[in-house]
This record gives C-alpha cells, sequence and structure tokens, in this order.
C-alpha cells in the first residue's frame, strides 16, 4: 500500500509493483528474491479480499485507499487506464 501511495496512488502495473519492491527488499539469494516476490503476491491478495485493492485488466492494481478514505468500487468503475 505505501508503495502505491508513494506514486501518487494512480494505477501500476502488478508485476511491476512485485518486482520493483522486491528489489527493495535486497535479497542476498536469488532464492531468497523468489520467496520475498511470493510473499508480496500473497500480501496483495489478501489486500484484494479485504477490498483494500482492485485488480482490473488482469494486470493494474490500484488502491481504493484515498486520504484514509476507502473509495467506492464503482466510482472506479468508470477508470481508463491508457496501455504502454
Amino acid at each position: 500500500m505505501s508503495y502505491l501511495l508513494a506514486h501518487g496512488n494512480k494505477p501500476q502495473r502488478l508485476w511491476s509493483v512485485i518486482n520493483e519492491i522486491g528489489a527493495e527488499s535486497l535479497a542476498e539469494s536469488r532464492w531468497e528474491l523468489r520467496e520475498n516476490k511470493r510473499q508480496i503476491l500473497k500480501t496483495i491478495h489478501q489486500l484484494r479480499r479485504q477490498r483494500t485493492l482492485w485488480r482490473y485488466r488482469r494486470n493494474w492494481i490500484a488502491s481504493l485507499l484515498v486520504d484514509g478514505e476507502l473509495v467506492p468500487l464503482d466510482q472506479l468503475k468508470g477508470l481508463h487506464v491508457a496501455r504502454t
């Protein structure tokens, strides 16, 4: 969540987020980096189940928290993300 908030709370590509957070973990080995990425992905799934994160178009995630308040999902449904 802090990663998304630090990047202006804009929609981000899922694996870009996972890879950047994994790189910041300063893993000592490849195995440790993979394990860290699994934990990050598991955390993202937990946040989705708690309805704190929203995943759409398979590759994008966005935070539903803005200034500490939960944004209703129906307000985000009209959100269009330009493909890069």
